[in-house]
């Protein structure tokens, strides 16, 4: 293991509920957003572009990459409101009768994602609006992902 890359683990002090952009960074830490949502070079992220996207992830259909989630108007959230952020979430909870989400069904080479949806959907709405707040007022970072590259090896359905 890389030894000099690592540094002792220091627990977050957890800031007060609200829609603040301390709290926000604090649910979004303990979320995993930065996680996913930045690249990576041989399991290490790369924080000088936190959360703009990018990290590869393989699976059957093909090959995903992770959305820019940083302010940039062009190619991340920068041009989303709150009310948008919170709705991408809450839409995979409810439909619009206000019955539960019924997942889509994938077939094979179809785009598909790891982004659990349907867990983050439960989050609290405030918990989701700190998180957008935090999340647009960290430096925005243009970089255009490529969301799904299907496995053409795999032939669909006809």
């Amino acid at each position: 293991f890389p030894s000099h890359d690592t540094k002792p683990a220091k627990p977050m002090k957890k800031p007060a509920k609200g829609v603040s952009k301390e709290y926000g960074h604090y649910v979004a830490t303990a979320a995993g957003c930065v996680e996913c949502h930045t690249p990576a070079e041989k399991g290490m992220i790369n924080q000088e572009l936190a959360y703009s996207g990018g990290r590869s992830f393989t699976i059957a259909s093909g090959v995903i990459e992770s959305s820019n989630i940083t302010p940039d108007k062009e190619t991340g959230i920068g041009s989303w409101t709150k009310a948008q952020f919170v709705a991408k979430f809450k839409g995979y909870l409810l439909k619009k009768d206000g019955g539960k989400y019924e997942a889509p069904t994938v077939l094979p080479g179809e785009f598909n994602t790891i982004m659990p949806w349907t867990m983050y959907a439960g989050m609290d709405t405030m918990d989701l609006q700190a998180i957008y707040t935090y999340l647009q007022s960290i430096k925005p970072i243009k970089k255009k992902t490529n969301t799904f590259t299907p496995n053409t090896a795999i032939k669909k359905p006809a």
